[in-house]
Order: C-alpha cells, then sequence, then structure tokens
C-alpha cells in the first residue's frame, strides 16, 4: 500500500484516520491522534502492493475483488465498512502473506 505524495495528502490522510477513529469507535483524542499516526508510519514504512480478497472463512483466501486498495480502503475495511464487499471477510495480502483479515 504504502505512502506517497505530498505532506497535505499525508496530514488530510492521517487527520481522515483519526476522525473516523474518533466517530464510529470513540477513541478519545490522544488515542485516536496515536494510532493514526502509527498507521501512517506503518504505511510509509511499507510499501507494498496490496491485493484485496473476500471471503466466508477467516482461514482461506477467496475472490478478488476489483478495488484500489489505498490507505481509506483499507481504512474503511480496518474499521467495518467495506462498501463492494459482499462477504464477511475481507483479507489483504501481499507477497502471498495476508497482512490484514477484517471482519
Amino acid at each position: 500500500m504504502g505512502i506517497e505524495g505530498s505532506d497535505e495528502t499525508t496530514k488530510t490522510t492521517k487527520a481522515d484516520i483519526k476522525s473516523a477513529l474518533q466517530k464510529n469507535l470513540s477513541f478519545d483524542d490522544s488515542s485516536a491522534e496515536a494510532l493514526s499516526e502509527n498507521l501512517m508510519g506503518l504505511m510509509r514504512s511499507n510499501k507494498k502492493n496490496l491485493v484485496a480478497y473476500e471471503s466466508d472463512d477467516p482461514l482461506k483466501l477467496g475472490k478478488p475483488l476489483n478495488i484500489d486498495v489505498n490507505a481509506y480502503t483499507f481504512t474503511q475495511a480496518m474499521l467495518g465498512f467495506c462498501e463492494p464487499c459482499k462477504k464477511k471477510y475481507i483479507q489483504f495480502v501481499a507477497d502471498s502473506k495476508v497482512y490484514f483479515n477484517a471482519e
């Protein structure tokens, strides 16, 4: 996934993540700030091409989803909001390794 782009894009993405954590999961300000900063750090340091899959079973790789995997779609899935998902689980895979398995 990785982050490329301007500082403004990075700030906007971090603010969106923080806002989603506060609004959807009732995180307090300092916890939302810390988690959003940690997520951004991981995204900056881990530039991999992720592919999204959906499945009914968290232990079996499902069918590929035709979505752009970026910070926004990754965060949506992490928070339980995946608009194009029809199955119960969404998996993000890079280099044959599952990096995230959301219910």
